[in-house]
């Protein structure tokens, strides 16, 4: 396995929460991606499009008005290239952002995805990871199928995850709040003792 597939592999495993469908739009990202000929992944995300690598995924922001908000702190020939062009023509940047994409009908097929409850239907153009759904959500492997009863297995089996995650949590937060509670329960017992030992005692601080 070359270092780029492991790469691949290890990002598209992590467990990385899906964006509400308010913080998805039909911004122009295909239109960005195209018109500056970027070869790196190109995604929307937080009502953003970002552009990046699977290291870092955000290394470049524009916001939904077409303003760079985050710019590459490294220098890379590439990003160099479409950062200046986008700089020379910034109302050129501005109409693409805020164009709505056109996809091809006949490439387009439908995905599924989850968040929370809900099965998501997506429609793309080149599914499977980096891929990225016509409102620009990127595709990791374990989060989207073409098959819906996969989906859906998936979300149950995530929920059932999360719900023993959580509740392993509840029962350590129950277990050491016991052991706050003897603690406590200790403390104001030798407190009862000295006060009945030592009535007297207590202008030693004042």
């Amino acid at each position: 396995m070359s270092a780029v597939t492991s790469s691949l592999t290890r990002q598209s495993r992590k467990r990385v929460p899906l964006p509400n469908a308010a913080e998805t739009s039909q911004l122009g990202w295909k239109r960005v991606k195209q018109h500056y000929r970027i070869s790196h992944i190109v995604h929307v995300s937080g009502g953003n499009i970002c552009i990046g690598s699977v290291v870092d995924l955000e290394r470049m922001v524009i916001n939904p008005e077409g303003v760079i908000i985050r710019r590459p702190m490294r220098s890379d020939i590439e990003f160099d290239r479409f950062v200046r062009e986008m700089d020379a023509d910034p109302q050129s940047l501005v109409r693409l952002v805020t164009a709505e994409d056109e996809f091809d009908a006949q490439r387009t097929v439908t995905v599924y995805t989850f968040a929370g409850g809900r099965i998501l239907e997506k429609q793309c153009e080149a599914r499977g990871w980096p891929g990225v759904t016509h409102d620009g959500m990127l595709m990791y492997d374990h989060l989207f199928s073409t098959d819906k009863a996969v989906t859906v297995v998936r979300a149950k089996a995530d929920a059932r995850s999360a719900a023993r995650a959580i509740q392993t949590d509840i029962d350590n937060t129950q277990l050491e709040l016991r052991k706050l509670k003897s603690g406590l329960s200790n403390a104001e017992a030798y407190l009862a003792q000295l006060e009945a030992d030592y009535p007297q005692e207590d202008w030693l601080h004042g």
